[in-house]
C-alpha cells in the first residue's frame, strides 16, 4: 500500500529528489502527533490567556476570582502536558525501534 503511495509521489518529484521525507509509518505518526500536541498547546495558551482576562475582569468578586484561578490552573496543567508528550512521543517511537531522523522537530519537507 505505501509503495504504490511511495511511487505515485516520486514520480511527481523532479529526477534524484524525493518528493515527501515520509519514508515510513514512524515518521506520518510523528506527524499526527505532532498536530495534536501542537494543538493542545495552542489551546492551552489560549486558554491561560482568557483565564488571566477572566481575573482582571473580576472586580473582586470572589466567584469570578476563583473561576479565573481554575481556568488558569488547568491551562497550565495542559501546557506542561503537552511538553511531556514530546517526550512520551520520543520514548514511545524509540521503543517500537524508530530512529530519531524525521521523528523530532524536522520539516516534514512540504
Amino acid at each position: 500500500m505505501f509503495n504504490e503511495l511511495e511511487n505515485a509521489l516520486t514520480s511527481a518529484a523532479p529526477p534524484g529528489e524525493r518528493a515527501t521525507q515520509f519514508t515510513d509509518i514512524y515518521s506520518i505518526a510523528s506527524l499526527i502527533v505532532n498536530i495534536f500536541i501542537g494543538l493542545g498547546f495552542s489551546v492551552s495558551t489560549i486558554g491561560l490567556a482568557w483565564a488571566f482576562i477572566q481575573f482582571l475582569m473580576t472586580k473582586g468578586d470572589p466567584k469570578a476570582i476563583e473561576k479565573a484561578r481554575d481556568a488558569a490552573f488547568w491551562s497550565i496543567l495542559g501546557i506542561m502536558l503537552s511538553l511531556m508528550a514530546v517526550a512520551i512521543k520520543t520514548i514511545v517511537f524509540r521503543s517500537f525501534g524508530a530512529n530519531a531522523n524525521g521523528l523530532i522537530n524536522e520539516d516534514p519537507g512540504f
